[in-house]
């Protein structure tokens, strides 16, 4: 079904009377065509999510396809289609004469792969944009931190409805834009924090490093007289603390980030 620039070569490849050129075609011939079709056979090297995948699945037609990086593992599984290797035709061969020898799990295919395309549906992903929009107009994300703490609990608040990808933009942000930071210890965390805030052209102020490896450590005694210096100390996810530090009454980030 379609036509483009390589229609005309591929009908003079092909001369297998099996083979059925349809041509460009409206939305009602393509949905005739589809009700007669078992499984859609789909070689790429490379797609996003196929679109026309989804709306073979919506009518029960199984996938047969390559396992391109792409969203396939959003909707595809052995319950509900046969995946080859990219290029390996044999193996596609092989899946399409599965289908063909095993017509009762052809079938249990199929409804599973209805099942699956209903949940991209017109109808459930355009509410799914419109809930996105709605939360995004409602909790905008503030590029300019007038104060680190207010930033901070607002990061705080956004745990319960945003996801990994907020949070990591989040901590992004304030790194790059809160005036003064301390890194707490200085072993994988510490190393790794350091590393992100080199490659966002910022420098700490501090490393609170009892063992001093770092040209800017210094132990944390030193820096209980040097803490009002600082906005924010931060720190990874699963750092030990060996110190008072709530006593200091300091805004302490733990980077989702930082593993």
């Amino acid at each position: 079904i379609g036509d483009g620039n390589y229609l005309n070569i591929l009908k003079s490849k092909i001369k297998n009377k099996k083979v059925v050129f349809y041509g460009r075609l409206n939305e009602d011939e393509i949905v005739e065509v589809f009700k007669q079709m078992d499984i859609i056979v789909l070689v790429s090297e490379y797609e996003g999510l196929p679109l026309v995948l989804l709306e073979a699945m919506n009518m029960g037609i199984v996938p047969v396809v390559t396992n391109f990086k792409s969203g396939l593992n959003e909707v595809l599984s052995r319950f509900n289609s046969k995946i080859s290797p990219i290029g390996d035709m044999r193996n596609m061969k092989y899946n399409i004469k599965f289908y063909y020898d095993n017509p009762n799990i052809l079938f249990e295919h199929k409804k599973r792969a209805r099942r699956i395309a209903k949940r991209f549906s017109i109808e459930k992903m355009a509410l799914k944009y419109k809930l996105l929009f709605e939360r995004v107009i409602s909790k905008p994300k503030n590029i300019k931190i007038e104060k680190a703490d207010e930033y901070i609990d607002e990061y705080r608040d956004s745990e319960k409805i945003s996801n990994m990808d907020d949070f990591i933009e989040r901590e992004v942000l304030i790194l790059k834009n809160v005036p003064n930071i301390a890194i707490y210890g200085y072993g994988n965390s510490g190393k790794m924090i350091f590393k992100l805030m080199k490659h966002l052209n910022r420098e700490p102020k501090f490393i609170i490093d009892d063992s001093l490896s770092h040209s800017l450590s210094i132990k944390y005694e030193e820096f209980k007289t040097k803490a009002h210096d600082v906005d924010v100390i931060v720190m990874g996810k699963y750092q030990n603390i060996y110190h008072d530090i709530d006593s200091l009454n300091k805004t302490v980030l733990r980077l989702e980030s930082i593993r």
